[in-house]
């Protein structure tokens, strides 16, 4: 690998913000993945994160296309709901 590719790739890798997977839900595709966001200098917290279509896009053509949420775990969703 070249010395400039591996700067690019280095300059690219400081930058990342997280990564996301596609996975086939009920009825609908959708991302899944993590986000590291810094919640002080230097330190990072890495949130897990689930990534939807916006039904409500056809009404609205400056509604985002998609929209981002904090992945909640199976266990906990069932505590909350009860």
């Amino acid at each position: 690998m070249s010395e400039t590719n591996q700067n690019n790739n280095s300059e690219w890798r400081v930058r990342e913000l997280g990564a996301l997977w596609v996975r086939q839900g009920k009825g609908q595709k959708y991302l899944t993945g993590h986000v590291e966001l810094e919640t002080m200098p230097g330190v990072t917290e890495k949130v897990k994160v689930v990534v939807f279509s916006n039904k409500g896009k056809a009404e609205n053509e400056r509604a985002p296309d998609y929209v981002m949420y904090r992945s909640v775990s199976p266990e906990a969703a069932s505590a909350e709901s009860t």
